[in-house]
């Protein structure tokens, strides 16, 4: 999912907390009614979304085109894949926030915004793990298929932990 995606079910957990909505899907455990003019989610959909949730395309895209650039950027400033990759990780939260703080601004809101720590934290993980998987990456290259194993392990189980941590009335796969 994208970092624009996660910043805009924060806000519309906002909003419903605003509005006193009920969350999306608490009506009933079938699956929520589909907008006009769309077919509601299958299982495998839903399935998808709960996996891809916390992998921030944005900081992996721009990622995976640094390590394919590894060689320019060691020789133009001395970057290793290493410092890409810490780079990219501590670009994720900033990212996240500063996409949070658009919607919010865009939404034409005048009270503060209400920060969740979950999906920071969560989309944090999410990079770090399958930061791993990209080819380049040291542990990609030296442990074959075993990073991109632990990057579908990561996600389920950061799914997972949604009704855990995130505030009651948030959205969640």
């Amino acid at each position: 999912m994208s970092i624009s995606n996660l910043a805009g079910e924060m806000e519309s957990a906002k909003l419903r907390e605003l509005k006193q909505l009920p969350p999306r899907g608490a009506a009933s455990s079938a699956a929520a009614p589909a907008k006009e003019g769309q077919k509601p989610k299958s299982k495998t959909s839903q399935g998808f979304d709960a996996l891809t949730r916390y992998i921030p395309t944005e900081t992996i895209t721009l990622y995976v085109g640094a390590v394919a650039a590894k060689d320019d950027l060691a020789g133009a400033f001395g970057l290793d894949v290493w410092d890409i990759y810490w780079i990219a990780a501590a670009a994720t939260p900033i990212l996240l926030a500063l996409v949070t703080l658009a919607k919010h601004r865009a939404a034409g809101h005048g009270e503060p915004i209400t920060w969740h720590w979950w999906p920071f934290v969560a989309s944090l993980i999410g990079f770090l793990v399958w930061g791993t998987s990209v080819p380049g990456h040291p542990y990609a290259d030296e442990l074959n298929a075993l990073p991109a194993f632990a990057a579908l392990v990561a996600s389920t189980l950061l799914a997972l932990f949604d009704p855990i941590f995130l505030p009651k009335g948030h959205k969640s796969n």
